[in-house]
């Protein structure tokens, strides 16, 4: 996929995640107890982990979706917040300021695409 889309950003997603299925799922169940994970926010942050981990081993920057902000998140993912700015300091979680984080995107070009999609 990275070498498919030339852009420096990949967006992973992290969103809509319920859980229903995994529950449901056996194998995702021992799967999530054999590697210490309690409940499926803790396996939807291992797995956002991963991902990000391979995206940047690809050379790009990983984007998601303010789900994915979890304690340990590596400072260069880019958080695209759906709920808003408010709702990631209202999380204690916030990385950067909403004047930064507007820099920073009309700085990549990432805000004509995402203003696009909405």
């Amino acid at each position: 996929m990275a070498k498919i889309f030339p852009d420096a950003f990949f967006h992973i997603g992290g969103d809509e995640v319920n859980g229903k299925e995994w529950d449901a799922n056996p194998g995702i169940q021992a799967y999530r107890k054999a590697h210490g994970l309690k409940d499926n926010n803790a396996l939807q942050a291992y797995f956002s982990q991963r991902v990000q981990e391979l995206v940047v081993k690809h050379g790009k920057t990983p984007i998601g979706w303010d789900e994915i902000l979890v304690p340990g998140v590596p400072k260069s993912i880019v958080i695209q917040s759906w709920r808003g700015a408010d709702s990631l300091a209202g999380r204690g979680k916030t990385r950067l300021s909403r004047d930064s984080f507007k820099r920073l995107l009309r700085g990549s070009g990432l805000e004509r695409r995402t203003a696009l999609c909405r």
